[in-house]
């Protein structure tokens, strides 16, 4: 969670990913690395430690893909947190599932975290309460007609992330966090990570990752809120 990243721009195109000190990265451990990604002509190039170490393009992907999922890994950890402490019985469900598949001192493998419904069905609904992203842009490239309402090429198209997950056509009463309630029967009432083709790259790694995080917390802690509960609100600003 404590991932530190920093994104320069420069004139000549180059895009710098710098971690200071010793930090997982995704790859392994890198101490004092700085990966640095510059397009030339159509060329990627990849370096670590100004050594190139990748001229394909899907390495660099695969570096976007470690890095885009920080921010929902990050908001998600949090809030899955503060609603554990919020939900006690399902967070007892929860704990339950997590108890029973690890019972005897099982690992937590790749496996294990597939086989875990409940917690993963309690972070999709922290993720549609609390969604990382709260506003997804998109800039229209042809004319489209929407219903008879014309949307031009070269305007700027927002969707309400936090609006769509409050939608009570698809979620009724959608204030109260209920991890039971059924799925809505289309792919963009529901988009934490967003939808369609540039949909989130990392989002199936920050939902591992976020199940790795608390297979292992829960069955060692219990958690409660330090601040009265009307105090843990989405910071808008």
């Amino acid at each position: 969670i404590n991932y530190i990243a920093e994104y320069r721009g420069a004139a000549s195109g180059r895009l710098i990913l710098s971690t200071p000190g010793t930090q997982e990265i995704g790859f392994g451990q890198a101490s004092e690395t700085t990966l640095q990604e510059t397009i030339q002509g159509k060329k990627l190039f990849f370096f670590v430690d100004d050594n190139i170490v990748a001229d394909r393009p899907g390495f660099g992907e695969s570096a976007n893909v470690v890095a885009s999922r920080q921010l929902q890994v990050e908001m998600g950890a949090t809030w899955t947190l503060t609603e554990l402490a919020r939900q006690k019985n399902y967070a007892a469900e929860v704990l339950q599932e997590l108890q029973e598949l690890f019972k005897d001192g099982a690992p937590i493998t790749f496996e294990s975290l597939r086989e875990i419904p409940k917690l993963e069905r309690f972070i999709e609904e922290v993720l549609r309460i609390h969604p990382p992203l709260i506003l997804l842009m998109r800039r229209v490239i042809e004319d489209i007609d929407y219903n008879g309402t014309l949307i031009a090429a070269g305007k700027t198209v927002a969707i309400s992330t936090y609006g769509s997950h409050r939608n009570t056509d698809y979620f009724p009463d959608p204030e109260r966090f209920d991890p039971h309630r059924p799925k809505p029967d289309t792919l963009f009432a529901y988009i934490p990570f967003g939808g369609g083709p540039h949909k989130c790259a990392g989002n199936a790694f920050a939902m591992m990752q976020l199940k790795a995080i608390f297979a292992a917390l829960l069955p060692r802690y219990e958690f409660e809120l330090v601040d009265p509960d009307e105090t843990y609100q989405d910071d808008f600003s």
